[in-house]
């Protein structure tokens, strides 16, 4: 396992890292990286008093808890720059770095869904974009009413790593394979915990009333045909 845990932390640095014999004054390619694939996902639920929840996820105003990352910057035509918390891989920290998309479906009274999805994933080993490691990702939101008048609402993340590397075979790829698809799942079950806390702090502490008397200025600035504005943390969002 050491093994193992070595050649793994020692091909994620470089993206054509191979062992060359110098025995006849010639460089011969002796080793070649391949690419292995992790994949995982885990689903978390929680239950939410009743209140505007679908005005909530339907607005940009749960932008920031649907992203769930460190560091945000955008939106860029609808186009967030985010970085999320790293994972723990073996011996390295990885960090994701992702560009991201919120899509939504019309909220209703009986519910919606959000999809939270991963246009570029990179990674970063430090200080470093890692060139032999790529990420993607999905998170899906979904929300419904209860008999009880309140709200369940639930979260489905999956998760895959692509990952260049040391050919492994037989024994040492499984026992790879499976340590780093517990990695992932772990990944995916603690960012979905994470991203329902962030929902929920959100959620009692938005405003409707406030955000549909901002609306209705707008409409009566500009007219009824005009794209809806919701101000957002100082700024004007289309």
């Amino acid at each position: 396992m050491l093994a193992l845990l070595s050649t793994t932390a020692a091909f994620f640095s470089s993206p054509q890292r191979r062992l060359c014999a110098h025995t006849d004054g010639r460089a011969a390619v002796l080793l070649k990286l391949v690419t292995n694939r992790l994949a995982a996902s885990a689903g978390s639920s929680l239950r939410l008093p009743a209140g505007p929840l679908s005005e909530y996820l339907g607005s940009r105003h749960s932008d920031e808890a649907l992203l769930s990352a460190t560091s945000v910057s955008g939106p860029t035509d609808g186009v967030y720059e985010c970085e999320l918390s790293p994972i723990k891989f073996f011996t390295l920290a990885i960090t994701p770095v992702f560009t991201m998309q919120i899509d939504r479906e019309p909220a209703a009274s009986a519910g919606g869904a959000v999809a939270v999805r991963v246009l570029k994933g990179q990674c970063r080993v430090g200080e470093k974009l890692s060139r032999t490691i790529s990420i993607d990702a999905l998170n899906e939101v979904r929300w419904a009413p209860e008999a009880s008048g309140g709200w369940s609402v639930d979260t489905a993340i999956s998760l895959e790593l692509a990952i260049k590397q040391a050919p492994l075979r037989g024994l040492a790829l499984r026992a790879w394979e499976a340590a780093g698809t517990a990695i992932v799942k772990g990944a995916c079950e603690a960012n979905g915990k994470a991203l329902l806390a962030n929902l929920k702090e959100g959620y009692l502490g938005f405003d409707a009333p406030a955000v549909e008397k901002k609306w209705r200025k707008r409409r009566m600035l500009f007219g009824e045909n005009v794209r809806r504005w919701v101000l957002f943390g100082g700024r004007a969002w289309e």
